[in-house]
């Protein structure tokens, strides 16, 4: 799946900052370097960013976020319709993602 969004975005951005390098008095040639360049340098840092959030996620103590909701009031265990809020969530993530499976 990210392959065909590749097969359609590399194409769109040459043409693009084909056209914006035009208007320079200077000019320059796009190379596949410049693309896959700019690719890994997306990819690492959405990894690091993620590795990052993960890790700050693993090593928190629970402790700590179940006392900051008993002490702003954000505990949902004394909402009764709890349960039923959660089953609405569950059926309605289950139905997003069989319609997106359909488009697939």
């Amino acid at each position: 799946m990210l392959r065909n969004y590749l097969l359609i975005a590399w194409p769109v951005g040459y043409l693009a900052v084909s056209s914006w390098l035009v208007n320079f008095a200077y000019r320059t040639s796009l190379t596949v370097p410049m693309f896959l360049g700019a690719g890994l340098t997306v990819f690492l840092i959405a990894a690091a960013v993620i590795s990052f959030r993960t890790y700050r996620a693993a090593a928190a103590n629970p402790a700590d976020s179940m006392r900051y909701e008993s002490k702003t009031g954000l505990s949902l265990k004394h909402d009764p319709e709890f349960s039923l809020k959660i089953g609405v969530l569950a059926l309605a993530g289950k139905n997003f993602l069989d319609g997106m499976a359909n488009l697939v």
